[in-house]
């Protein structure tokens, strides 16, 4: 819950945050141009930055990792093809065993 939170402030209102499984949320980032990937690299490296303070649990700090899959449409695709490359890069990331990005254009 606290994950979801801080993942909200940082987004837009014209933006689309959903949580789609136990610990996994879909970012949806609209009215993007020719720029963006560099969009998506720079909220994404807001949701490691708002991860970086640790959370409270029961009086203690807790240090969590976020894991962070971009997927970049070509006008084309569809929502599943874009889940479908976001959860590959994410994966791509958990592998390596710290936080960060990773980014598949379609």
């Amino acid at each position: 819950m606290a994950g979801g939170q801080r993942l909200s402030g940082i987004v837009r209102q014209s933006d689309t945050l959903a949580r789609i499984g136990g610990d996994e949320f879909v970012l949806l980032i609209s009215d993007l141009d020719d720029k963006a990937e560099d969009v998506a690299r720079t909220v994404a490296n807001k949701c490691l930055e708002a991860f970086n303070v640790p959370f409270l649990v029961s009086g203690t700090a807790c240090q969590l990792g976020i894991s962070i899959g971009i997927a970049i449409g070509d006008g084309y695709s569809s929502a599943d093809s874009l889940l479908q490359a976001a959860d590959q890069a994410m994966y791509r990331v958990k592998k390596t065993g710290s936080s960060g990005s990773a980014t598949i254009c379609l």
